[in-house]
């Protein structure tokens, strides 16, 4: 995945890929420099049309994933993380946008 070889060139380390829950799926787990970076990767024709496709259920399901990820993988609930998508347009270009939204409220 194109996705995770970029990030990769730039000094990320891939945790997981596909990591399946029953709330849903995280396309992306990474981490540099002590922050983890739960990326959800979205190909669409243009850039507002993957924007628009990160609704609040997918923000939910993606959030609550992560919070399993964490649980399961450490008992430290104090680390460092952050929300990114990244999105595949039709001309094969990638827009990484960095921490593009919080975990939403329950």
């Amino acid at each position: 995945m194109r996705v995770i070889e970029n990030l990769q060139k730039q000094g990320f380390q891939l945790l997981n890929h596909r990591y399946k829950t029953a709330y849903g799926e995280i396309d992306v787990i990474m981490e540099k420099d002590a922050l983890i970076c739960f990326i959800e990767v979205k190909a669409r024709k243009n850039l507002s049309d993957g924007l628009f496709s990160i609704t609040d259920k997918a923000k939910m399901r993606i959030s609550n994933s992560a919070l399993l990820w964490m649980q399961e993988r450490t008992s430290n609930t104090d680390e460092l993380y952050r929300f990114d998508v990244a999105i595949v347009t039709g001309d094969n270009h990638i827009s990484y946008l960095a921490n593009a939204f919080e975990a939403p409220e329950v």
